[in-house]
């Protein structure tokens, strides 16, 4: 059994969590931070093995593997944590890479999205509240508002090279960022 406060999503020890934090916070506040972490993390494991079941039973491939993403902490924390060994950068940047590859996606999806609404072939967020309320007043209640709402919209245009390019450059900044990050507190940690 890892000592990890979250094996797959935080793989870290308790103690790292605090050396890192300290690198940014008053000791403290970076004890508290890593005691509330490690607090939430059996939490975190069994909502994901519970969710993670809900996924095998629906089909949904790469069940076993799909994160949840619970985790919220400070930006400085990976950063801190890579420059705390050789082995902690691993797990950090294996982490990062999790979210430069879905920050590239998200970025080709907005721009899909927008592309897809000024050429007319999915109509704007806008537009289609237009639409539901004008359907609700016309039915005479708003009961189409209050239960949810489920829009189903063409596909999207496949993605442009100026698409790619933009989040390519999108994901190159921000691990520019992140390498400036750990470089910063490696210097102040004098390692």
């Amino acid at each position: 059994m890892s000592d990890f406060v979250d094996p797959d999503e935080l793989p870290f020890t308790t103690e790292e969590l605090f050396d890192a934090a300290r690198r940014f916070l008053p000791e403290d506040a970076a004890h508290a931070l890593a005691e509330h972490l490690t607090e939430c993390g059996p939490g975190v494991i069994s909502a994901r093995a519970e969710r993670r079941a809900g996924w095998r039973a629906a089909g949904i491939p790469g069940a076993n593997t799909m994160f949840l993403y619970p985790w919220v902490y400070p930006d400085e924390l990976l950063p801190a944590l890579a420059s705390l060994s050789a082995d902690a950068e691993r797990r950090a940047l294996t982490l990062m890479e999790g979210h430069w590859a879905g920050l590239r996606r998200a970025t080709v999806a907005t721009a899909q999205h927008a592309a897809a609404e000024r050429a007319g072939i999915i109509p704007s967020r806008e537009e289609i509240l237009r639409q539901v309320r004008a359907a609700a007043e016309a039915s005479g209640g708003s009961s189409l508002l209050g239960g949810g709402l489920a829009v189903q919209m063409p596909p999207l245009p496949p993605p442009t090279p100026e698409m790619e390019a933009a989040a390519d450059a999108r994901v190159a900044e921000d691990r520019r960022h992140w390498e400036n990050e750990v470089a910063r507190f490696r210097g102040a940690s004098g390692a």
